[in-house]
């Protein structure tokens, strides 16, 4: 199966892959019998492209740089937009755990680590945040969750 040009990240959940495209958006993969992967379908967005996916329950949190989208997966064959949140900066990474998601966001004064609450999609808000560098020189690229802890 060929997928279009520009896949940069992948999150797989249950039968299915989300592909973060530069140029289509996210690509949805049946992935059930994994000597033919499918497409499924695909959540399409004007601006921009995704370069991280990451999937919690029905949705998948997909980051454009400028905004994390919450998009409803419920029905693999049509995801839907369901909210997002737009940090004051550039958005690296983000992960997801026990309703919130973990973001790295950079900008000309330095680096964040913020926290989203993504327990309602459509409602995506910011309840912490702490500066990691003060410099535009940091571009942070790696972010996991363990625990209490992010790394």
């Amino acid at each position: 199966m060929a997928l279009k040009t520009g896949a940069s990240t992948v999150a797989l959940a249950g039968d299915y892959a989300y592909v973060g495209d530069w140029s289509v958006g996210v690509q949805v993969i049946d992935v059930s019998n994994p000597e033919n992967p499918s497409p499924a379908g695909a959540y399409r967005y004007h601006i921009g492209s995704f370069d991280a996916v990451t999937v919690a329950g029905n949705h998948a949190y997909a980051l454009n740089g400028g905004a994390l989208q919450a998009i409803n997966i419920m029905n693999p064959a049509s995801p839907s937009y369901a909210g997002e949140y737009r940090p004051d900066g550039y958005a690296t990474r983000a992960r997801i755990s026990g309703g919130f998601a973990h973001l790295l966001v950079s900008n000309q004064q330095g680096a964040r680590y913020e926290t989203i609450d993504v327990s309602n999609p459509a409602l995506l808000r910011k309840v912490g945040a702490t500066e990691i560098a003060s410099s535009s020189d940091y571009w942070w690229s790696g972010l996991e969750i363990s625990g209490d802890y992010g790394y």
